[in-house]
């Protein structure tokens, strides 16, 4: 697998969540960036090789690799909770763009696991890792076949879960009392959170908007309000 960019290189080689083969940075450019890349490669006794702008351009799956990229192997997913942070679930967000970007706006929010559903995002990681901004490799990325036996060790760790959803038993997104431990669950758009989800919540929390509009938020703009409400709270 190849990913291309700074950042996405950057963060392979700085997390070492996978293994990364060969390095290859640009000849016709000289940068901090690209020096740092070679020390990392130093570091890590990864091989590297300078390329031309022609050599680059027949690599490059899109214009804005900047001559750096990477041979990788597929992500080493975690097993291990980081109980020292919040935690999000993503549930049913199956877009490779919108799940990086999810998991961008999770790190932002000082998030440190993300726990979603077992798939095979072998053909498309390179694209969650540039839409996360290497987020996807940062973070703690649980990946389960069924949620119950991960969500009783939130539960017995002292987690409070908090599920997106429109209900009656729902609260205004900035009305809830978010307590110091939390996993934030938000599902897609077109189904939800799962009764698993559902059944071991400890409170609903939606975003209001007017009655008319009959579209639901994304589940990245979803997971931008909800995350950053949670610093706002805490920055009292």
């Amino acid at each position: 697998m190849i990913i291309e960019g700074v950042i996405s290189v950057k963060a392979a080689l700085e997390n070492q969540k996978r293994d990364v083969l060969a390095v290859h940075v640009p000849d016709y450019k000289r940068s901090k960036d690209i020096r740092y890349l070679i020390h990392l490669c130093h570091v890590h006794d990864i091989p590297f090789r300078h390329v031309s702008r022609t050599e680059a351009a027949q690599i490059a799956s899109s214009p804005s690799h900047g001559g750096v990229f990477a041979e990788v192997g597929p992500r080493k997913y975690d097993d291990q909770l980081n109980l020292k942070h919040d935690v999000l679930i993503l549930e049913g967000i199956e877009d490779p763009y919108n799940l990086g970007m999810a998991m961008r706006t999770a790190l932002a929010a000082n998030f440190q696991t993300v726990i979603s559903r077992q798939r095979d995002y072998h053909e498309s990681e390179a694209i969650v890792l540039k839409a996360s901004a290497g987020a996807s490799e940062r973070l703690t990325w649980i990946m389960v076949d069924h949620f119950e036996s991960i969500l009783s060790d939130l539960k017995a760790a002292d987690y409070h879960l908090v599920s997106a959803v429109r209900s009656d038993a729902s609260i205004a997104y900035d009305q809830y009392k978010y307590p110091k431990r939390v996993c934030l669950c938000i599902g897609g758009e077109r189904r939800g959170l799962s009764r698993a989800i559902l059944d071991a919540s400890d409170g609903f929390v939606h975003i209001p908007y007017d009655k008319e509009v009959r579209i639901a938020l994304s589940a990245v703009s979803a997971t931008a309000v909800l995350t950053f409400e949670m610093v706002r709270q805490r920055k009292k």
